[in-house]
Formats: structure tokens, C-alpha cells, sequence
């Protein structure tokens, strides 16, 4: 006797009710249709009839002329509907210890700090010297946006799995594509990182000690490729402006053939990049007064002022902050919103971009 999981259940029981929603829905058209046609029968050909002698056109011709004019009517608003992309844009910021390579929190809550810090720390043991040769790093940072690539590998390995912190107990449930082919394909989160170029933490994605899972499963009909902007534009749709950026990461799935999707788009850009001692002490329950190069004045809780110097205050000066944007950008092909998986891939969509604020903001998004 086979065995079987709640998942094997629930997938069983779901594909029962696709069937009963396809079958109602068979049953419900075809009934419409049918009453329609019985009605609109006879006035139809009268209609058709005196326009074919005006126009001096066979009968035949004009009943094609008018089912061409319906489909063309009908094609013109999905467009109207569905042409524009759907998009949205999310501030996130990182808190890295540039001699550390840890980046705050450490903490399983919020996923990317902890992938962040496993791959900035492997990547310092390889270097055996500083993370950034400089003080601060520009805007144009290649390790900055090496990080973010994994950052954005990381979240589309984040949808396809089932996560449970065992700290907190706190579960995140895989989205659910919608069936697009017959098939799915396995990636190796190793190639898909690859995609982009020479990326410095790829090597890290796989062995024994690697920073995310190894692997993701999507439909057969959904392609995956990256690319990089340099001082260059992006262009979202919608009739805006492009927009400029100095450097910046961009995943996109597309559909094949007859798939309703048509691009899905994921861009991250670094905005900022400012000393970090006031977001770690606000985040340690300290507000700071006067921050100086030697001294910081701060007030505690209860109202006492506190002064930190020495030691403790050189190792809050190897904390910086990175503002940086996730762009989150979806087009659907508008003459498919007939097909039967349109309204399935809305739903993933949604979720999708559900997933994507949950991936990437943190509580120190207040600070």
C-alpha cells in the first residue's frame, strides 16, 4: 500500500476541485451559449440578411465580417485591461559590519540578513583582508550588488520551498505556481546566480556549507534570465520616464508560448549608503544625542544618559547602512485573459508580491 503525506492529500484534493470548478464552468457556458443561440437565431439572420444587401456581399462574408469585428472588440479590451505592467517598488535596508561581514539582525525572522551574513563571511575568510578597500563604499559597489543578486536568488528559492524557523516555529508556505505545462523543471540555484555574471558568491551556493538551498523546481514553461544596468535606464512600462540608476540587478521570468504570463520582473538598486551607529544603537534601545569621531552621548530607556568611548566606540564605526529599492514589475499577455490558467496566475502573482514584502522588510525599515 502506498504511502501518504498531508501533501500528497491536500494536492490530491485540490486537483478535485479544479476539475469540479472546469467541469461547472463547461457546464455553465455551454448552457448560455445554447440559450443564446436559440434566441438570437432568427433576428441575427434578418439583421445579417439586409446588411448583405446593402452592402451588396454574400451572406457568408458578412456573418465573418461580423464574428472578426466581435473577436477584434473583444481583443482590444484585454489590451485596454491587461497591457500596462503591475508595479510596485519597496524600500529595505542592510546593517553590515564591514570587519564582521555580519549583517543585523543575525536573525531567522528576516531572511536576507542571514544569508547575507553567511556569504559576506565566506567571502572574507577567502579574502583574508578588508570587505570594502575604502571607508564607505559608492553606489556602484560591485560586492554591494553581488549581495543583492543573492538577495533576489535567494527570495525566488524562498517561493518554491516550505520554510519552518525552529526557533519561533514560524512557517512560511511555498506559493503554489499554477499549472503551466505538464512538467517541471529543476534549476541549480548555482546556475541562476550564474545568469548574472562573474558573481563573487556564487562558489558559496553549493558543498557542504552552502548559504541557501541548492535547488528550485518551476513549471517547464517558465524561462529565467538576468541581467545588469550600469549608469544606465530601466524602463518599467506605464508610460513613465525610465529611470536612472548606477548600478542595478534584474531577475525576470517569462512565459513561452501560450503562457499568460508574459514577464515577471524583480530589480534591486542601491540608494544610499551612510555611517551606521544610529541605526544599530536605536535598534539596541538607545537613542542617540550627539554622535562625535571619539565619543557618543545616547539616552538609555529609563531617561540616563549614557557615553560611549574607547573600544565600543570604534567598533560602531564598522557598521554602515545600505538603503537600497526591490522593484517588483509584472506584464500579462492581454489576449490570453482567456485562457484557463489567466486568473490562476493573477493569483501567483499576488502572492508573489506578497512574498516579496515579507522577504525584504524588517523592523529596521522604522529607523
Amino acid at each position: 500500500m502506498a504511502s501518504w503525506s498531508f501533501r500528497d492529500v491536500n494536492e490530491m484534493f485540490w486537483r478535485l476541485y479544479e476539475r469540479r470548478l472546469e467541469l461547472l464552468s463547461i457546464l455553465v457556458t455551454s448552457v448560455i451559449i445554447a440559450f443564446l443561440v436559440n434566441i438570437l437565431t432568427v433576428p441575427l439572420e434578418t439583421i445579417i440578411e439586409k446588411i448583405a444587401q446593402i452592402v451588396n456581399i454574400p451572406k457568408e462574408a458578412t456573418y465573418i465580417l461580423f464574428l472578426s469585428i466581435m473577436i477584434i472588440c473583444i481583443l482590444i479590451m484585454g489590451y485596454l485591461y491587461y497591457a500596462k505592467p503591475i508595479n510596485f517598488e519597496l524600500g529595505a535596508l542592510l546593517l553590515i559590519n564591514k570587519d564582521l561581514g555580519i549583517v543585523y539582525p543575525f536573525n531567522h525572522s528576516i531572511e536576507y540578513s542571514i544569508v547575507g551574513s553567511l556569504a559576506l563571511q565566506a567571502y572574507l575568510k577567502d579574502i583574508k583582508g578588508p570587505l570594502f578597500p575604502e571607508e564607505y563604499p559608492s553606489l556602484k559597489n560591485s560586492v554591494l550588488r553581488d549581495l543583492l543578486e543573492v538577495f533576489i536568488v535567494d527570495w525566488l528559492v524562498s517561493t518554491t520551498v516550505f520554510k519552518v524557523e525552529l526557533l519561533s516555529g514560524f512557517s512560511r508556505p511555498k506559493i503554489r505556481y499554477p499549472k503551466l505545462g505538464k512538467q517541471y523543471k529543476t534549476l541549480k540555484t548555482h546556475d541562476v546566480l550564474s545568469k548574472f555574471g562573474d558573481n563573487r558568491f556564487t562558489k558559496y551556493l553549493e558543498g557542504e556549507h552552502a548559504i541557501m538551498f541548492s535547488e528550485i523546481k518551476l513549471p517547464e514553461k517558465l524561462i529565467i534570465t538576468c541581467k545588469r544596468y550600469e549608469d544606465s535606464d530601466i524602463d518599467l512600462g506605464c508610460n513613465e520616464e525610465p529611470m536612472r540608476v548606477p548600478l542595478a540587478s534584474e531577475l525576470s521570468i517569462k512565459g513561452s508560448g501560450f503562457t499568460p504570463l508574459k514577464r515577471l520582473r524583480i530589480i534591486t538598486y542601491i540608494s544610499r549608503i551612510a555611517p551606521g551607529e544610529k541605526s544599530i544603537l536605536l535598534a539596541s534601545g538607545l537613542r542617540p544625542v550627539e554622535i562625535g569621531p571619539n565619543t557618543i552621548e545616547c539616552i538609555d530607556k529609563n531617561g540616563r544618559q549614557i557615553v560611549i568611548s574607547g573600544k565600543k566606540r570604534k567598533e560602531l564605526s564598522s557598521w554602515i547602512r545600505i538603503d537600497f529599492n526591490i522593484i517588483i514589475s509584472a506584464e500579462m499577455k492581454p489576449f490570453l485573459f482567456l485562457h484557463p490558467k489567466f486568473v490562476d496566475t493573477l493569483e501567483w502573482l499576488k502572492k508573489l508580491y506578497l512574498r516579496t514584502i515579507d522577504y525584504f522588510t524588517s523592523r529596521l525599515n522604522t529607523f
